[in-house]
C-alpha cells in the first residue's frame, strides 16, 4: 500500500457465549483481531463484543448490533470476526447479516479463515448456494405442510365428515355457514 493510500477502515466482532470454555475467549479473540487488522494493514476502527451471549439468535446481541451501526454511519469497509461461527450459528443469520453488511457497502472477513471472503467469485458462489439451498428447504417444508393438511382433511371427510365444513360449539354437524 502507497504512502497516499488510506488504510480501510474495519469494526471487529467477538462473541462468546456463558457456556464456552475452549480458551476462545473476548481477549483471545480481540488480540486475534488486532494482530489480523496489522498483517492486512487495515485500520480497525473499534470491537464491538457480546460477551455471555448466544450465538444461537442475533436479537440479544447489542454488541452485533454496534458493529453494524458503525458499519452504516462510520463507513467502515468490513466487518471482521475470527470465525464465522463468532458472527452467527445459523446460516440463516449468517445471512440476513451479510445482507445487512453489503447493504452498507462492506463486507465480511475472519481472521482465522483468510480464505473465506464475499470479494472472491468462490465466497459469494458459497452464499450465494447456500440461499439456494435454503430457499429449497423452505419450499420443500411448504410442500410437506400442505401434503399433510390435505391427507388430514381428506381422513376426515372418510370418517364422516364434511369438506369445507366448520362445526359449531352447540350442535357437532350443523355449520356455521348461513344457508
Amino acid at each position: 500500500m502507497s504512502t497516499e493510500e488510506e488504510a480501510m477502515q474495519v469494526v471487529g466482532y467477538v462473541r462468546l457465549s456463558k457456556s464456552e470454555t475452549n480458551g476462545h475467549g473476548i481477549q483471545v479473540q480481540r488480540n486475534a483481531l488486532e494482530e489480523y487488522c496489522a498483517r492486512r494493514g487495515f485500520e480497525l476502527v473499534r470491537i464491538a463484543e457480546d460477551d455471555g451471549a448466544s450465538g444461537r439468535s442475533t436479537r440479544k446481541r447489542p454488541g452485533l448490533a454496534r458493529a453494524l451501526e458503525a458499519l452504516r454511519s462510520e463507513g467502515c469497509g468490513a466487518i471482521v470476526a475470527t470465525r464465522v461461527d463468532r458472527l452467527a450459528r445459523s446460516s440463516l443469520d449468517f445471512h440476513r447479516i451479510v445482507e445487512e453488511v453489503q447493504k452498507a457497502g462492506a463486507t465480511v472477513l475472519f481472521s482465522e479463515q483468510e480464505s473465506f471472503s464475499l470479494d472472491t467469485p468462490e465466497g459469494r458462489m458459497l452464499v450465494g448456494s447456500s440461499r439456494r439451498s435454503q430457499r429449497s428447504r423452505a419450499i420443500s417444508s411448504l410442500r410437506g405442510r400442505r401434503q399433510r393438511s390435505r391427507l388430514c382433511a381428506k381422513t376426515a371427510r372418510r370418517a364422516g365428515g364434511r369438506s369445507g365444513t366448520r362445526v359449531s360449539p352447540t350442535s357437532p354437524r350443523r355449520s356455521r355457514r348461513a344457508s
